[in-house]
């Protein structure tokens, strides 16, 4: 049986892009949410000295931002549930 290029490409898209029949959240929802919950954790540019590098240190915009696209993220996939 002969494998059609274009129908192993659409799968491998639809695999990646959450489009394949299948429930809950994509893989790119999946990555947004676990990057935002990791800038809401990493500390204040305001606080502390700390060991970490300085482009690690978020300002309360970056850390407002990162909540209100993790928020987002969750109303779409909860939206999706009902």
């Amino acid at each position: 049986m002969a494998c059609n290029k274009d129908s192993t490409v659409l799968t491998f898209f639809n695999y990646f892009t959450g489009i394949a029949d299948q429930q809950g959240p994509s893989l790119w929802v999946i990555i947004m949410a676990a990057v935002c919950i990791i800038a809401l954790m990493l500390p204040l540019e305001s606080g502390n000295q700390s060991d970490l590098p300085h482009y690690l240190l978020l300002s309360v915009n970056q850390k407002l931002l990162a909540a209100f696209i993790l928020g987002k993220l969750a109303e779409s996939s909860l939206n999706e549930l009902w």
